[in-house]
């Protein structure tokens, strides 16, 4: 990322700053739990980085607790017929001595005999294959410790797998010469991990100028031609096929030219040199009007003295 693209950096430095208040501070099942309240302040370094000082009151002390779930867990699972997935589970608790259960439970059944193993004392991956339509619906997860029984189960959805939904809301953030910020929201990813891709097309010859990729709906193209309109192409993929594409138009903004030297009727564009130029003409204005001023007061001196005599 170019360090002189000041108002890129804010703005995913606002991005990622505001995921992790979301992960401290949510409701009952952020890292802290309770908070009472919180506030963060960001401070930029003299080389153009910034970083944040953050304070959080917590409403109660951190005690040993029950398990729980811990927050920002895949929730939904896309598996296509005669597919095999593994489901993970993530509990916190203290202390960590976790027995963990697992249940299925749709419209038409109730499983108890889930096969899982336990990866870690805070994590366990259950095993599950869909053979018919019953068995999709919802796997949940609990925990056990000498503190007592998690209140609540961590879910999961078993859904059929499908294709991405297109993403929603793109916007051009920043344009200059040579670099395009594009930023979108995300659509449902049809229970499977997704990429974003972006195609970039030049709008005079529509032919492929670019294709970039990324884990999350951002783009920060860097390396553009100035002064080019591009056609922005924007569609997520997964491994059941691909969403519809976003369409956006764009360009990068235009080199400053002057017209100093004839180059087929255009001349280039000198910001410096019409700089310097008009400081010249200002301070040769300025002498001028000087000299005429004095001159102007020693011929009404001499007159005055003239008329004296």
């Amino acid at each position: 990322m170019p360090t002189e693209s000041h108002d890129v950096i804010a703005r995913v430095f606002k991005f990622k700053i505001n995921e992790l208040m979301r992960m401290i501070t949510t409701k009952d099942c952020g890292v802290l739990k309770k908070t009472r309240y919180n506030l963060y302040s960001t401070e930029w370094l003299k080389r153009g980085l910034p970083h944040a000082h953050i304070l959080v009151w917590l409403r109660e002390k951190i005690h040993g607790n029950s398990p729980v779930c811990q927050p920002f867990q895949k929730s939904v699972y896309g598996v296509s017929n005669q597919e095999s997935i593994d489901v993970e589970c993530h509990l916190e608790a203290d202390p960590r001595d976790i027995k963990f259960f697992w249940r299925f439970n749709s419209s038409s059944k109730v499983e108890d005999t889930i096969l899982h193993k336990i990866h870690s004392e805070f994590q366990s991956i259950a095993s599950y294959r869909i053979q018919t339509s019953e068995d999709y619906g919802t796997l949940m997860c609990w925990g056990e410790n000498s503190i007592g029984v998690q209140r609540e189960p961590c879910v999961f959805k078993i859904i059929p797998a499908e294709a991405p939904e297109p993403v929603q809301n793109c916007t051009v953030f920043n344009r200059t010469e040579e670099l395009i910020l594009v930023e979108c929201l995300e659509g449902f990813n049809g229970g499977l991990d997704q990429t974003f891709i972006m195609e970039i097309y030049t709008k005079e010859s529509e032919s492929l100028y670019a294709k970039v990729s990324s884990h999350v709906p951002m783009f920060l193209v860097n390396g553009l031609t100035p002064g080019t309109f591009f056609i922005l192409l924007v569609y997520a993929v997964n491994r059941c096929g691909r969403s519809s594409a976003v369409r956006i138009s764009t360009s990068t903004v235009r080199q400053a030219e002057k017209l100093t030297g004839n180059r087929g009727g255009v001349y280039v564009f000198n910001p410096v040199l019409t700089i310097f130029i008009s400081a010249t003409v200002a301070l040769i204005l300025f002498i001028v009007m000087l000299v005429i001023i004095i001159k102007v007061k020693k011929k009404s001196t001499l007159k005055v003295l003239f008329s004296i005599v």
